[in-house]
């Protein structure tokens, strides 16, 4: 922890994909290395982070080899620019980092998100703890991402849904970073409109206000994005004091009243199709 307090690296969308990339045909280079530079340059005046928060599509499909050219990138560039390692990493999926090839592949895969969407909103608790006794229908899709979180200890799977990470307070409080999964239910059908995803009651159950724990929720989908945002607003907005997320590729800090911050981070490597 630097002398004034804590210091994160927030990154979201960095989409490691493209054939090209690391070849001279590698459009996003430029990107990348400005974003280096801005890190290292940063280092000076606010001080080494104390962890790098990547709220979700860290891979553009979310096969393994995304996931190597993602770490190399990481422990090779942007860590030493920042003065860390990689055990620093704690991230959260997004919809690019399900392998959207699987579940084309398996009918029942896609069924259960086809349901999942058509459902009762009031129904979503009920048939996630139904369906969730075949875990692989939501987690299977996800292994290579999970593989590449285990080495930062944010890993996710059905038996650790979430995870949380505590960091101390220059005031001798704790704060805790909460990892959520808004990719249960991805498809290739996620971009066509929003209110598609979901959450989940029993991810939103982090601990009630203590004075002495400040709480951070990472998710990627931001809650208009969510068939159950309202649960998200309604029992998290009051249990945590920031929120990071990603997803819209906009960079944007919005206060909600005096108790609430919520921080979207822009795309590293946005989609050449979108406008600005």
């Amino acid at each position: 922890m630097s002398a004034t307090g804590l210091v994160f690296v927030h990154l979201s969308d960095i989409h490691f994909a493209k054939p090209k990339l690391g070849t001279a045909y590698d459009l996003d280079a430029g990107l990348r290395d400005a974003l280096r530079g801005d890190a290292a340059d940063h280092r000076p005046k606010v001080g080494r982070p104390d962890a790098i928060l990547i709220s979700g599509d860290i891979a553009f499909s979310g096969t393994k080899e995304q996931y190597d050219v993602a770490k190399k990138w990481l422990d090779d560039e942007l860590c030493p620019a920042v003065g860390v390692d990689g055990g620093t990493i704690r991230c959260i999926p997004g919809n690019h980092d399900v392998n959207q090839t699987l579940i084309k592949s398996k009918p029942s895969y896609a069924k259960l998100r086809s349901d999942f969407r058509t459902c009762d909103p009031d129904q979503i608790d009920a048939q996630l703890l139904y369906r969730l006794a075949e875990p692989a229908l939501f987690y299977e899709p996800i292994k290579a991402y999970s593989d590449f979180a285990f080495e930062c200890g944010c890993e996710t799977s059905d038996e650790r849904p979430t995870w949380t990470s505590n960091f101390e307070l220059n005031d001798g409080t704790t704060l805790r970073v909460c990892g959520l999964n808004s990719a249960l239910i991805s498809d290739d059908q996620d971009h066509a409109d929003r209110g598609k995803m979901i959450v989940g009651s029993f991810q939103c159950e982090i601990p009630h206000v203590d004075p002495q724990v400040t709480n951070l929720v990472m998710c990627h989908h931001p809650p208009d994005w969510l068939r159950d945002g309202d649960v998200f607003e309604e029992k998290l907005s009051p249990r945590c004091s920031i929120q990071l997320l990603g997803h819209k590729h906009k960079q944007k800090m919005t206060p909600l009243g005096d108790s609430l911050l919520r921080i979207a981070a822009g795309a590293v490597q946005p989609s050449r199709s979108e406008s600005g």
